[in-house]
């Protein structure tokens, strides 16, 4: 999300040609997905298999980043919306399941923040440099982390018995 959120913008105006005003506007659809933070906590609170939206929403995520790069300008601020969205109902999910379950509920959401910083910074680089190669590449790449995400958290929650 880090990646995208920074570099949207900048590929949108390299690669869509529209104008960089114009392409951080559309890019701040995701920041707006923010301000719904509060709705998506409420979502996790009365959804009652927790693993749907575990799971759900990095694959709903992925899918917002694979469609963006033929996507038609229009249609880009609802994908990215959608990806933000779905990461703040990702994050929220983790948090909360990590604060309920953890020994030690400050150090497990220290370690996820850690981790989500740490590997959204050197994502920013690969999806610039993949930028370089061809103009799908980042997008790709984000997908197939979310999907990723989904799986290994999959993989956690049958594994520890969370859910």
């Amino acid at each position: 999300m880090y990646a995208a959120n920074n570099l949207t913008a900048t590929w949108l105006h390299l690669f869509k040609g529209i104008s960089e005003d114009l392409a951080g506007a559309l890019s701040s659809a995701a920041m707006i997905s923010g301000f719904f933070g509060g709705f998506v906590g409420r979502l996790y609170d009365r959804v009652k298999r927790k693993t749907y939206l575990l799971i759900g929403a990095p694959i709903l995520a992925a899918l917002g980043y694979i469609t963006i790069p033929s996507a038609p300008l229009e249609v880009i601020p609802i994908l990215v919306f959608l990806y933000g969205i779905s990461f703040n109902a990702y994050i929220t999910s983790v948090y909360t399941t990590a604060s309920k379950r953890a020994e030690n509920p400050a150090s497990a959401l220290a370690i996820i923040n850690v981790l989500n910083m740490a590997l959204g910074l050197h994502f920013s680089y690969a999806f610039s440099w993949l930028m370089t190669q061809w103009a799908k590449a980042p997008w790709l790449m984000l997908s197939a982390l979310a999907l990723l995400s989904a799986f290994s958290t999959y993989i956690v929650i049958n594994r520890l018995k969370i859910y």
